[in-house]
Order: C-alpha cells, then structure tokens, then sequence
C-alpha cells in the first residue's frame, strides 16, 4: 500500500496534465487512448497519479526484465494513498500484509518462487482439464433451455472463483465473500476511491485478512494440506524461514484475488471479441482448435489486465525520458502488445496471428504470471464450451454500470447474451418435434 511522498515533479516538457487514467478514452481502450503517445511521447509523466506512463513493447519489456535498474515493489500500492479512515480499519483488524511474489525483489523472490512453482507445472495444470470443463457444462446446463444469461454472473465469474479457489485449497462456500473483496478492492488499490469507499474497502481487507488466519491455521493441523496454500504450509515446515505466517496469508489474500478477477475477464473479452464477429464465433464452434488461439489473440489484443507497476532503483533513462530515482512507472502493457514495432497489423484482432504468444499482458522475466498456464486452460475451456453449446450465440447490449474505473483491470460487470432454443411442438402423428 502506497504512503511514500511523490518522488519529484519532473521537467514539464515531459508532463502531461490532460492524462486521465480513470475515465474517458483511457478507460474504454488503453492501446486506442495511447497510440499517439507511442508515436511521439513513449514516456511521459502524469501529475494526476504521480506515475511516468510507459507505453512501447520495448521499454515495458526491458523494465520487466532490468531488475537491477526497476523494483517491483510498488506493484500492489494504492494509487491514492489510504486516509486516515481506512488506516485506521486496517489497525481494527490487525492487517499485517507481508510483500509477495508479484512485489518481491532479490534477495528471495527467486527461492521463494521455485518452492511455490511445483503445482503450477504445465502437467499438473492440465490435469485439472476435465473438471474445469465438467464445471463449466455444468453452469451451462443452468441457463441453457432459458435462451438468454448474463454470461459474466452465471458462467464467467463463478468458474474461474471455484477453479481458483480449489486451486488453491479454499473451501468453495467461500466464494461470494472473495468474489465482493475482490471487486472492493480494485477500486482500492488502483482506482480513485472516496474516503468513505477507502473505510469500506479496508475494512473488507481487513475482514478477508482475519479469514486468512483461521485457513492457514486449519491447513497446518493437517498432515497433508490440499492445494497450493497446502503446498506453501508443507514447504514452511521443511524450512521454517522460508515463509513466515504473515507470508502464507498473504498469498491466500492476493492468490485468491487476482486470480479469479483476471481470468474471469479475459474469459469475457474473448468471448465478446468473437461473438461480436459471427464469423469467427462460427469457426470456434466447429474448430476447437482455434479456442486456444483465439484466447492468445484476445490477450494480446483486450487483455484483462491493462497495466502494472515497477519504481525505478535510481536516475535511469527510459525512451528518452530522464526519470528521477523513485520514480513509479506505469507499465501499459495493453499498450505494448498494440506496438507497431513489435507486431503486424497490432490494431487488427486475428486468432491467426503467429507470434500473438509474445504480448506482455502475464509480464515478464523473472515475475511473468506463476498462473498463466492456469488462466490459458480455463480462458480456452470456457470458450470452447460456450461455442459448442451456442453457436449462434449474439451478445446484447451492456452498459457500464457496475464497471470499477481504474488504471489497471478491464473486467466488465455484466456480459448479457442470447441464442435460439429448440421448442418442442406436437406433431399430427403424436410425438413430439424441436422447432427452432
């Protein structure tokens, strides 16, 4: 959580004062938003967040890797920092967060990342297939004869919570209190709350952080704890200073976040990409084949995660903007994936495109996404479901009530769509027949 001081206005030559990453353009298509500024001002500075917007492939993709030269540690700070209100609910509940994998720098990151990596092994992963899809034809089978779901509450959003949350040894009547942490605290972290809005999400942090306690404490009374938090459990025993409890709890709180909220949405972009071109929703449905390609298109092109944050270590020069040491820098990596330098046509969505698998939307280098094989299978899974059970699925329209404005996540609130029900009707001979 953000409570540092600015680290300095720069030159403001380099400022731009109109820069809005809260509404507006920003918030309906980072890349489109930006696009002038990757041709002319690739780094530039925001006195609105205090943050130097990076928007080129190959400065994101070079900060990413430079861990000498960029810190993650400001990656889960609060845009706005906390007021004393919400300060004062997290002492309440005696929140003691500890930093983890996504914001942790050498010494550490590294070891602590082999010893949690092991479930996440492409083979374990895939094992999980047949009940990612079992329980998504399941969900399906709830709404199906209706003609008509909000796709993000009845499929998208509860799949990815039980995956996730299974995942990671949660028991699934959990899920509604994770599903509400989850979206109070996009709008905590990375958007532009109100005073009132920072007291409710602190105090719903502090909350989920109380729940973390009593889990942990209930997977360590057992000689095999299940899931990946069993597997942290197991890993302290072996070594005691590798992970303190604080730790432990601290990745049940972030693990059991960003997971389900990022690939729900990336679920929901795909789905809206290729549904909004019939064409192509068509060829999904016939071809399994191209589900698999088109979730890779569709995280290049509509990612769910728009953004992330490093700090520059000390004075650097970024695309060929002088920052000051403690700079934080915006990592737009909606808009890198959308560089004319780094991919043919970016602004065009093709599930065909080879290379699409180089987009920086999971990161990269050392703190690339330990889940990303996890979100590709249940992104993949979901689509090809829906597809094969609707083919001539069409979406309707949606507005963006309930949307969380923010710098970093693009998960809409409500994916409403129908498609044509078979109705059965007697015919002369006495049976019954299906009419479209």
């Amino acid at each position: 959580m953000r409570t540092d001081e600015p680290a300095g206005c720069p030159f403001t030559s380099a400022a731009d004062e109109d820069f809005d990453p809260f509404s507006g353009a920003y918030h309906e298509d980072p890349a489109e938003a930006l696009a002038a500024a990757r041709a002319d001002r690739p780094v530039f500075y925001s006195p609105r967040i205090d943050h130097w917007i990076v928007t080129r492939y190959a400065d994101v993709q070079r900060v990413f890797a430079d861990a000498a030269t960029f810190s993650a540690a400001n990656a889960m700070d609060s845009i706005r920092p906390p007021g004393r209100r919400a300060l004062r609910a997290l002492v309440r509940h005696r929140f003691a967060g500890a930093p983890v994998l996504a914001v942790e720098d050498e010494p550490g990151h590294r070891q602590r990342r082999r010893a949690l990596a092991r479930p996440f092994t492409r083979a374990r992963v895939n094992a999980w297939e047949p009940r990612i899809r079992a329980l998504a034809a399941g969900h399906i089978d709830r709404f199906a004869e209706r003609g008509h779901a909000d796709l993000m509450a009845e499929l998208l959003w509860p799949v990815p919570s039980h995956v996730i949350l299974a995942f990671m040894g949660i028991p699934a009547e959990d899920i509604p209190a994770v599903h509400e942490f989850s979206v109070s605290q996009a709008r905590f972290t990375w958007g532009e709350p109100t005073e009132e809005e920072q007291e409710r999400s602190a105090d719903a942090l502090g909350r989920y952080w109380e729940y973390t306690g009593g889990f942990v404490a209930r997977l360590r009374e057992q000689r095999f704890p299940p899931g990946w938090i069993g597997h942290a459990v197991r890993a302290q025993r072996r070594d005691p200073e590798l992970f303190s409890d604080n730790y432990l709890r601290s990745l049940v709180l972030n693990g059991s976040t960003a997971a389900h909220e990022t690939t729900a949405g990336a679920a929901a972009h795909a789905v809206r990409e290729l549904a909004s071109r019939p064409g192509l929703w068509a060829a999904v449905a016939t071809d399994p084949r191209l589900a698999a390609r088109a979730v890779e298109e569709t995280l290049r092109y509509r990612p769910a995660v728009v953004s992330w944050r490093h700090r520059a270590r000390h004075a650097t020069t970024l695309g060929g903007a002088d920052l000051p040491a403690g700079a934080n820098l915006l990592l737009v990596t909606a808009s890198a994936n959308r560089d004319e330098r780094a991919f043919d046509r970016p602004g065009e969505f093709d599930p065909h495109r080879s290379g699409a698998r180089r987009h920086l939307t999971f990161g990269d280098g050392d703190h690339v996404c330990l889940g990303a094989h996890l979100a590709r299978l249940q992104v993949r899974v979901l689509v090809e479901e829906l597809a094969r059970r609707f083919p001539d699925l069409r979406l309707e329209p949606a507005d963006a009530a309930g949307d969380v404005p923010n710098t970093s996540f693009r998960t809409p609130a409500r994916l409403p769509a129908r498609w044509p029900v078979a109705r059965p009707v007697p015919d002369p001979s006495g049976t019954l027949k299906s009419l479209p």
